[in-house]
């Protein structure tokens, strides 16, 4: 992929404890329209064997020297496995779409284990060609990037093996009858041996630990330790006093509406949207050309999955399909709000230019979160109850605030859980907790989330493991998205985030980005300190 908990890209272990090998086959498009999305397109035995059939054949014109046929045969087996993936991608949808259904649960775990195995396959196949020097090498790999390449000379069949570990001990976990507010004793076990095999995975690919391999090669980031350690430092100092004075001008608001306007309030942050809201369509409209096709093309493909039952899991999140070669959107029940759909457009949208590629993962939720902010300064005019339109801005501000902090301190937690010297411990574990929460809970509205804090450690780093300063960063850019449209108008707002969504340099990376469309470094204190400027008007 939220306030950022609410909407997310989810991120489980199979994918995120490995870099894609397609990456070569990522590249810039213009906006496409697809066929309308059809989610009823599963995975069956006969696929799966169709495809371990057809690379083992691969693997024997490797070994023959067949340069010709092996051009023609790793190109059916790359589309093989973009119907592996899909099959994968839509039997996940399906569970979580009803997570008491044992049949849904039963595929999923086919086709998780079916893409786990086929993907260890499909590396040591390919790094069979790779180290051969054979004339097909040259043209196969022609394309990748030096780090793709790096990835596969590391690639290691223990590597198939522990990511196939990673996903069992998510089951056990999703599986516990346990109280997120507590890290109980077993909990913390299987956390801790999550991230025993996260790091030797690190490790076989040449890192020192998982938090740096990730950040480096799954989430594209390019800033440092050094750097990190003053972004939350800067957190801590700026906009944890300015969220305690956000949190209580949002008490404030609230208590003077009326229950008339309390209830339109309502409506806009926890009824389920419905594709034609009017604030909705105003704001796709509000956009011309290539732009406005992008927005749209959610709702004209039939892109947008609602589950409908209460036993769906609560999540929501954005993926892209190669296979039908479009992106597609999971709203859980009850995370279908508008902010929330918006948020997911904005991730749809950057989809139809991006495709599947190489997206610093920190400007994919600037999309989206920026997204949220340009929708809030939309409805500034349209909103005609100015009390309504106050109290929804400090709803979001509050919640964008609470987010940056909230992820910033899972990411310190993070980087010393994965640093800590092999063995540790659950005193250890709980030690860390304790530590790096000791830094916030001087302020008073937030030591109230000090359980929700706990809950969303277990929930985001089992789930999506060393992603959630992503979050933090990217909404400190998209908060200066909403700073510039109050400094210099809608459109100047829109424009730059249009260049973010469908004109960007795939090749850049989150800052370079950003400096390229006009925002400022999100990591730097004085981009923080003029956002605080930008919002005090509302305190």
């Amino acid at each position: 992929m939220s306030a950022a908990k609410k909407a997310t890209v989810v991120l489980l272990a199979l994918i995120v404890l490995t870099v894609s090998v397609f990456s070569a086959r990522w590249w810039k498009s213009e906006v496409q329209m697809p066929p309308k999305m059809d989610f009823s397109c599963f995975l069956s035995e006969e696929d799966v064997a169709v495809a371990m059939d057809r690379l083992a054949h691969l693997e024997k014109l490797i070994d023959g020297g067949k340069n010709l046929a092996i051009l023609f045969e790793a190109e059916q087996v790359y589309e093989d496995w973009e119907r592996i993936y899909h099959g994968y991608l839509m039997a996940q949808l399906a569970y979580y779409a009803d997570m008491e259904d044992p049949s849904a649960e039963e595929h999923f775990r086919f086709a998780e284990e079916s893409y786990t195995r086929g993907q260890a396959e499909w590396m040591r196949v390919l790094k069979k060609l790779y180290e051969s020097e054979l004339f097909a090498k040259k043209i196969v790999f022609q394309n990748w990037s030096a780090g793709d390449l790096a990835e596969l000379e590391s690639s290691d069949g223990e590597v198939g093996e522990l990511n196939q570990a990673q996903n069992e001990l998510l089951h056990r976990y999703f599986d516990l009858e346990w109280d997120a507010s507590a890290w109980s004793e077993e909990v913390a076990e299987l956390y801790l041996e999550f991230v025993s095999n996260a790091n030797r995975i690190a490790a076989l690919y040449g890192y020192e630990n998982y938090y740096e391999y990730a950040s480096r090669e799954i989430y594209l980031r390019d800033y440092d330790a050094e750097e990190r350690k003053q972004f939350r430092q800067s957190v801590l100092r700026k906009l944890l006093p300015y969220y305690a004075r956000v949190a209580q001008s949002y008490r404030l608001a609230l208590s003077n509406l009326s229950e008339e306007e309390a209830a339109l309030l309502n409506v806009l942050t926890e009824d389920p949207c419905l594709p034609e809201n009017e604030y909705l369509n105003g704001y796709l409209e509000s956009y011309s050309g290539e732009m406005n096709t992008a927005m749209n093309a959610l709702f004209d493909r039939e892109a947008l999955f609602c589950a409908e039952k209460e036993s769906a899991y609560e999540i929501a999140y954005s993926e892209y399909s190669d296979y039908l070669q479009q992106p597609f959107v999971f709203l859980g029940y009850g995370y279908q709000q508008i902010l929330t759909l918006i948020h997911e457009l904005g991730h749809y949208t950057a989809y139809t230019h991006y495709l599947s590629g190489a997206l610093p993962y920190d400007l994919g939720e600037v999309h989206s979160q920026g997204n949220e902010w340009l929708f809030l300064d939309y409805l500034e005019e349209r909103i005609e109850n100015e009390a309504v339109y106050e109290a929804f801005l400090l709803y979001r501000l509050q919640n964008g605030l609470l987010t940056v902090v909230m992820s910033t301190v899972v990411d310190e937690f993070e980087e010393r859980v994965y640093t800590a010297a092999e063995g540790g411990a659950t005193p250890m574990l709980r030690n860390i907790l304790s530590d790096v929460w000791e830094g916030v809970e001087a302020e008073s509205g937030i030591r109230l989330h000090r359980s929700d804090f706990d809950a969303y450690v277990q929930q985001v780093t089992m789930e999506s493991p060393v992603y959630y300063l992503s979050y933090a960063v990217s909404e400190i850019a998209a908060m200066s998205l909403y700073a510039e449209a109050q400094t210099n108008g809608y459109e100047a707002a829109q424009a730059i985030y249009t260049e973010l969504c469908l004109e960007a340099d795939p090749a850049l990376s989150c800052r370079e980005a950003l400096e390229a469309a006009g925002l400022p470094n999100p990591l730097l204190w004085d981009t923080m300190a003029k956002i605080g400027d930008a919002y005090d008007s509302l305190l």
